[in-house]
């Protein structure tokens, strides 16, 4: 009994900073990671990237295989998306069928990197059938502010 409280507990503790779906973090939770990341970007030179990630086709998917293999689809490309990051970056479910990660100390370069292999691994784990769009921008290469960053890698998955 005590374990299963215990269990509950911890849930209950990361409820308002996580997706319930995805169990990565809510937009909330990422729109003040990206506050901090900015600021400390500003005081010491860091460089970071952000990479939004779209589910490709995701309104069609959800009309051909209805909603719970949606749902289904979105975690498991939260799980992907978590298993290509390090400890150190931070996974957020941004809206509906979008991602956003934070690639803390890398470039745009570099963040290609880990886009190519999450975008690789939903290719491959769904057989083709599902696919994703990234954009990547880079503080304070690309911006300076988190609402431009946010802009600019909107403006990449274009």
């Amino acid at each position: 009994m005590d374990i299963l409280l215990a269990e509950q507990y911890e849930s209950e503790i990361g409820a308002p900073f996580t997706d319930s779906l995805t169990g990565l973090y809510n937009n909330g939770f990422f729109q003040i990671s990206l506050a901090n990341e900015v600021k400390r970007s500003e005081r010491y030179g860091n460089v970071f990237s952000i990479a939004i990630i779209d589910v490709d086709s995701f309104s069609h998917f959800n009309l051909s295989h209805g909603p719970l293999e949606g749902d289904r689809l979105l975690k498991g490309i939260a799980r992907i998306i978590r298993n290509n990051i390090r400890e150190v970056d931070l996974a957020a479910r941004y809206s509906g069928n979008s991602f956003v990660i934070i690639v803390t100390e890398s470039n745009c370069q570099q963040t290609l990197v880990v886009a190519d292999r999450i975008r690789n691994d939903v290719a491959d784990k769904s057989n083709g059938d599902s696919t994703v769009s990234i954009g990547i921008a880079s503080c304070p290469d690309d911006a300076a502010t988190a609402r431009m960053l946010i802009t600019k890698a909107n403006e990449a998955l274009v």
